[in-house]
């Protein structure tokens, strides 16, 4: 699967969609004392976003197949209960 997107708008896109799930360049770490600094994000924008996609096809994929089987099981418990027999004497 590859995903195109148009090249002169490819720099805004991913500017906006990893702004809106929460990218950040900068990011805290703490220096060789200890003391609290903030430097450069080691994961790229692009990657951020690799991350975020497949993040987002394996939730709508286990989502999908956990509908499947919940559905197949209350499937079967319908049939398993409307071959019970009862009677009232």
């Amino acid at each position: 699967m590859i995903l195109i997107i148009q090249k002169e708008k490819e720099v805004d896109v991913m500017d906006s969609v990893t702004y809106y799930l929460g990218y950040q360049a900068k990011i805290q770490s703490v220096n060789e004392v200890g003391e609290p600094i903030e430097i450069d994000n080691p994961q790229t924008k692009e990657d951020f976003l690799k991350q975020k996609i497949v993040e987002y096809i394996k939730s709508c994929y286990r989502s999908y197949k956990a509908n499947v089987l919940a559905d197949a099981a209350r499937l079967q418990a319908i049939n398993d209960a409307n071959q019970v027999s009862i009677e009232i004497g």
